[in-house]
């Protein structure tokens, strides 16, 4: 137990053949993590894992889900995803998530050496007002809005957010 949170773990770790551990966690409160890239993360995951290598690198391969998940002050509601790291690249595959009525699909690289992101993604279904929640700590709009619609999104430049690169459909 770390903070709020708990989890289970085994492995194999040999100087010959390299390591293997295994991970899981009903619970992982991200405010018990001190630093992930600057990213700000807040919220519970679910996650199982594992994590695979030897002297000369690592993978990671788990699946993760979680509620009340904000990234960088933008709200990411419940999703669920895959996640695989490789030799620097960081993917969040076939990310599938709810704000409210409203609901996203994404597949995310993050290059952990340059610092950079790649963002493709869709809303199938969006209620404005949902989407309006997504960046209620980065701007309030002073008028009502309302609507209903669908998206598409291409982003993709540094993790700092406000420098990104976007094509909205």
């Amino acid at each position: 137990i770390i903070g709020k949170s708990k989890g289970d773990s085994d492995g194999v770790i040999s100087y010959a053949e390299g390591f293997k551990i295994n991970y899981s966690t009903p619970g992982l409160n991200f405010s018990d993590v001190s630093y992930l890239m600057g990213l700000k993360p807040e919220g519970v995951l679910k996650l199982g894992g594992q994590t695979a290598g030897d002297s000369n690198g690592a993978t990671i391969d788990m699946n993760s889900s979680g509620d009340g998940l904000w990234l960088s002050d933008f709200y990411l509601g419940r999703a669920q995803w895959g996640l695989r790291y490789r030799k620097g690249d960081l993917f969040f595959d076939k990310m599938q998530g709810q704000i409210k009525n409203s609901t996203y699909k994404a597949d995310l690289k993050i290059d952990v050496n340059k610092n950079e992101i790649t963002i493709d993604g869709a809303m199938p279904f969006i209620d404005i007002e949902d989407l309006l929640s997504v960046f209620q700590r980065k701007v309030v709009l002073p008028v009502a809005v309302t609507g209903t619609g669908s998206a598409a999104l291409h982003a993709s430049g540094p993790l700092d957010f406000s420098h990104l690169s976007y094509k909205l459909a």
